[in-house]
């Protein structure tokens, strides 16, 4: 089964275990906002001298320059893995109407980017402009998988936040989390209208523990290995 996917290291690190090995990932697309889908590609060479790692800027070109809704159309995929956990990052609105998404790797170039515009708006995550920047980013998205006649292969990831890792440790920024969680949610609700009820992949919210020593780190949304086994067998049960 051939899988793109549009999000985090949640729908990523799936398929780094052994339990994966009768998937292939077509392509990942990360650090990129899913409201920054509704913008236009960048009009100017964007400077990634202050990235280090080909990978991240591999991300950051892609995001800034929209490739992911070129391989809606240019890919051979089976299924479309789609998580929000990236809209937790704000977006840059330009004057010419290009979003970028300012993840850390972004914020990297600013210093490089003579040529970035100086008149710019920046849009706070989780805001109600962002949720409609959000709605139009999907609108996008929809309307190319539409016209390759692919919406049927979107699978949205319904990853939630959690409070405490699996030493029992809480996070200090309990309120951030529930704002996090109410977006999420809030999106989840939105797209069942857009999407049929087998399109989800929702799991029990006990195993939303995050994990004290996950390899990127002890964040609210970097769990134990039991989410991403739960997330291969939800595949496998679809396929």
């Amino acid at each position: 089964m051939k899988i793109l996917i549009f999000g985090s290291c949640n729908s990523r690190d799936p398929f780094t275990h052994e339990e994966s090995n009768n998937f292939h990932l077509v392509d990942y697309f990360a650090r990129s906002s899913f409201a920054s889908l509704s913008g236009k590609k960048i009009d100017f060479d964007l400077d990634l001298s202050g990235i280090n790692s080909n990978f991240q800027k591999r991300m950051v070109f892609a995001d800034a320059n929209k490739t992911f809704l070129d391989a809606i159309s240019n890919k051979d995929f089976d299924y479309l893995v789609i998580d929000f956990t990236d809209d937790r990052f704000d977006i840059l609105e330009l004057q010419n109407g290009s979003l970028i998404t300012l993840s850390a790797e972004f914020r990297k170039t600013l210093q490089s980017n003579k040529s970035l515009p100086s008149q710019h708006k920046i849009i706070k995550g989780f805001s109600e402009e962002f949720f409609l920047k959000w709605v139009s980013g999907w609108t996008t998205l929809r309307k190319a998988l539409k016209q390759t006649n692919q919406l049927s292969k979107v699978l949205i990831n319904c990853i939630n936040w959690s409070k405490f890792d699996n030493c029992n440790e809480f996070f200090s920024n309990s309120q951030y989390i529930n704002i996090a969680n109410s977006d999420l949610n809030r999106k989840y609700n939105f797209l069942t209208s857009e999407l049929n009820s087998n399109q989800f992949i929702k799991y029990p919210e006990e195993l939303f523990v995050s994990d004290s020593k996950h390899r990127w780190g002890r964040t609210p949304f970097h769990f134990k290995k039991e989410v991403d086994l739960f997330f291969i067998n939800c595949l496998r049960s679809i396929s």
